[in-house]
């Protein structure tokens, strides 16, 4: 549902996000058994198109020097086109890195960041960067693949494992999703202002239009962050522990742009000027 306008200001929508994320500054560490998450965005799309998955990693205990893990998917519904180190590791330059998309079933990848410079280690954080991997959704509408974290793939086959120092850790691993949909417009969950990114600016966004404005929403599902067919408050709070507490995946279509994989509210009622 959405609320009837009330009065206020932008300034008071700044006051109400700052309050929220005060009470949201829990500690997020020790969420992950390991210390360690690696993690698989979710996406969607028309069968016959390509969309982007992004493989993460939330460190929230001691910086590490390398990693390697396999991504297994349905080689029924999707097939890999392409796969690159993300931005948080290529902005490191690794001395080593490699990534095979070619084994039908998933892509693997191996990554030591300096074989001489024991300081170049990918520090603690969340949603790091690891591998950027596009796939092209072969699959009929309706159908699904599960993009996740495998310790099967290639021969030997490649470990799911990080080091820190020099201890070989198993982490805690959560997979992604792609579904494949009917067409429809295009739209990026829980990008509110339609500017290409989801961030706190959003947040504002999202309170905007649920407090303050009277006019027709254009994407009701762009603001239904997490998903639950109600676009209310509960949203910015989903939107702001993901940003900020590394909380719950947005679902998709994110961070890629693509169709809603679930029937609820009122939809778009066109795409969003920034998605293809």
């Amino acid at each position: 549902m959405r609320f009837a306008a009330l009065g206020g200001s932008r300034r008071r929508l700044l006051l109400a996000v700052g309050l929220l994320l005060l009470a949201l500054a829990v500690p997020a560490m020790g969420q992950n058994p390991s210390g360690f998450l690696l993690h698989v965005t979710s996406a969607s799309g028309e069968s016959g198109s390509t969309t982007l998955v992004q493989v993460l990693l939330d460190i929230d205990t001691d910086p590490i020097a390398g990693w390697s893990f396999g991504i297994c998917h349905d080689p029924g519904v999707v097939s890999i086109t392409g796969a690159v180190l993300g931005a948080d590791v290529a902005a490191l330059n690794p001395t080593f890195s490699n990534i095979n998309p070619g084994l039908g079933g998933g892509v693997t990848v191996g990554v030591v960041l300096s074989f001489l410079d024991p300081t170049v280690m990918l520090a603690v954080g969340t949603n790091l960067q690891l591998l950027d991997v596009t796939y092209s959704l072969d699959g009929a509408a309706g159908s699904s693949s599960a993009i996740t974290p495998c310790p099967t793939l290639g021969s030997p086959p490649v470990a799911v494992l990080v080091v820190a120092a020099t201890d070989e850790i198993s982490p805690d691993t959560a997979a992604g999703t792609i579904d494949i949909v009917a067409a429809g417009p295009l739209f990026r969950r829980g990008d509110a202002n339609r500017d290409g990114q989801v961030n706190i600016v959003d947040a504002v966004r999202v309170l905007e239009l649920l407090f303050l404005s009277t006019d027709p929403l254009v994407c009701e599902d762009e603001i239904d962050v997490n998903d639950n067919g109600n676009a209310d408050l509960v949203d910015v709070v989903f939107l702001l522990q993901n940003l900020f507490l590394a909380g719950t995946p947005i679902p998709p279509p994110s961070p890629a742009c693509g169709l809603d994989p679930t029937a609820d509210l009122a939809g778009c009622t066109s795409s969003a000027p920034l998605c293809p």
